[in-house]
Formats: structure tokens, sequence, C-alpha cells
């Protein structure tokens, strides 16, 4: 189990490089209990930037790969909680919705709360 540091800060908050999180077993309970965008910038980004509901944030998620990660770090969210998160970058057709090789990337950090099936998307955006 992580410990958070406090406070939170830029210099702390990163986890390293190194996943926290099994992306297949990710990809398993996206595809069965969906994810929450749980940060007011996540729900903004995805309905506005990147015209994505939350389904298809899902479906984003369960075509990441593990050359995808980029890093692990603490994330702070809308309902006043911390998360320990994945974060993973790919180019992506959303109008195919799936991977592309040509584009800007889509970032996502994502993470679960102890005893939680159901994945919280911190933040997602085009990069």
């Amino acid at each position: 189990m992580l410990i958070c540091p406090k406070p939170l800060n830029a210099q702390n908050r990163m986890l390293g490089r190194r996943r926290l999180y099994d992306l297949e077993i990710v990809k398993s309970l996206v595809e069965t209990y969906g994810v929450c965008l749980i940060n007011d910038d996540a729900q903004e980004d995805a309905e506005k930037q990147l015209h994505m509901l939350p389904v298809e944030v899902a479906k984003f998620i369960a075509q990441l790969s593990p050359g995808n990660y980029v890093n692990s770090q603490w994330c702070h969210t809308s309902v006043n909680r911390v998360v320990d998160c994945d974060s993973y970058a790919m180019k992506y057709n959303r109008n195919k919705q799936e991977p592309w090789g040509h584009g800007p990337r889509i970032y996502v950090k994502f993470g679960f709360f102890p005893n939680q099936l159901k994945s919280v998307v911190c933040s997602i955006h085009q990069g």
C-alpha cells in the first residue's frame, strides 16, 4: 500500500516509471465496470476537447498497450481525495475508436480507490 506524501506538490507527486496496475487487469475491469471521470477538468476535456463520452474513454483505455505507458503519479481529485495513477499516451483515431499512427497523442491518468472495481480517470486530454 502506498502512502501519499502531505502536502502533495509538484516535487513529490511522481511515483516513478513502473506501472502500479497490471494493464490487462485494468482493461478487463474497464470493459466490465466502465470508468468514472472523477475530476471536473477530465469531464470537461473529454466532452469539449475530445468529444468523448465515458464509454468512449473506457474503449480508449481498453486499447492501450504496455508501450503507451508514461509514468505513475499521485493525482488530486475534485472530490478531495488523492489516487495513485498510471499515465499513458496513445495516438488514437477518435472517429474509428482505434489506435492510430498519426496525429497528436491522447494522455490519460487513471487509478482505483481501494476496494473499488470502477477505474477513476483523473485526466484525459490531447497532448
